[in-house]
């Protein structure tokens, strides 16, 4: 896939993701699959390990053990940069400035910039913001 290319066609695979936060553990063995188009809630009670799950899933937090493939390519043997290429997470909480949605969707092209902002990154997010409605 070009990096010009808008597709969703992209399958999520995780498998056996463990984790813990010194000798507590937060995560055992979770595991998912999502095709393209479909839609999973994370829902449990504060500490339950939802915002930790999400950090494993784009390598913020390395997990123990597991696997997570996205259009089969493991995202845990990718550089950070890669997987942003591939990846998008917005914190919860954040202490930055507030961002319009153009602004928040334009701050996702940011792994594929040089040092300035493209006409083809301008293109992109008013497609992405076209396609969303």
């Amino acid at each position: 896939m070009t990096e010009g290319q808008m597709t969703l066609e992209r399958r999520l695979d995780v498998s056996g993701i463990n984790f813990s936060y010194n000798s507590h553990p937060v995560l055992s063995d979770i595991g998912f699959s999502l095709g393209p188009g479909q839609v999973l809630g994370i829902l449990g009670v504060n500490g339950a390990g939802k915002s930790t799950l999400l950090k494993c899933l784009n390598r913020i937090l390395k997990p123990h053990a597991g696997t997570v493939m996205l259009a089969q390519e493991d995202l845990l043997c990718m550089t950070p940069r890669e997987v942003a290429r591939r990846v998008g997470y917005v914190p919860q909480r954040h202490t930055e400035s507030r961002l319009s949605v153009y602004e928040s969707v334009l701050l996702g092209r940011k792994p594929h910039m040089g040092w300035t902002v493209s006409q083809t990154d301008y293109d992109i997010v008013e497609t992405l913001l076209t396609q969303m409605g």
